[in-house]
């Protein structure tokens, strides 16, 4: 497991893409998280860690990281074999399955296998 996006809670989400332009990240597109919050997805040129931007207004947790799992049961599973403590079971975002719990810091964290739910022509 990778950590794949930090999300930022931003004031101006226009002003921020444009700042990590000007390192390279490219703007990914948005992705519909719980709670109705709109994130904006921008992805840095080689494989390291992306940020999910968010209006600071939305989000209230401490930090939220979101991990990258290529079977999000199993490692749901792992972890909560290891006692980790799960807001939920397992749940479809429209960005695949996923999963969140918070460290003893209040730091959220979701951990969510990709999928593509489009159709193919």
């Amino acid at each position: 497991m990778n950590i794949k996006y930090v999300m930022l809670s931003v004031d101006d989400i226009d002003q921020q893409i444009a700042f990590l332009n000007k390192m390279d990240y490219t703007y990914k597109g948005t992705v519909h998280l719980k709670n109705g919050i709109t994130g904006h997805i921008m992805q840095p040129p080689v494989s390291m860690t992306g940020f999910v931007l968010i209006k600071a207004a939305e989000h209230q947790q401490i930090a939220t990281i979101v991990l990258d799992s290529d079977n999000c049961l199993k490692d749901y599973h792992e972890l909560k074999t290891k006692g980790v403590q799960f807001s939920a079971k397992p749940y479809y975002l429209p960005a695949g399955l996923a999963a969140d719990f918070e460290d003893n810091n209040g730091n959220h964290f979701l951990m969510i296998e990709e999928r593509n739910y489009e159709e193919e022509d």
